[in-house]
């Protein structure tokens, strides 16, 4: 629950600070996406798939780790060069 909110406060400081301070950001929502999707494989693991998408939530959550991992995708991979 905390990456969850620390996640929040950093994607809520993009567009506000210093270009430097943007590329730190940026390497904090990789980190949570990281997370986030090691969490969401975890949880299919141990539970199940059929378990896992008969929770709203987790459906929620899969695909909001799932658009996560096509942006990152076609970002470029977390690289900003």
């Amino acid at each position: 629950m905390s990456c969850v909110i620390i996640n929040t406060i950093i994607l809520a400081l993009d567009g506000t600070v210093s270009k430097e301070s943007s590329e730190i950001l940026d390497q904090f929502n990789l980190a949570f996406t990281y997370i986030f999707t090691i969490d969401m494989g975890l949880k299919i693991f141990g539970m199940g798939i059929t378990e896992y998408l008969k929770d709203k939530m987790n459906l929620f959550d899969a695909i909001i780790v799932t658009l996560s991992l096509v942006e990152l995708f076609f970002s470029g991979g977390g690289n900003s060069a």
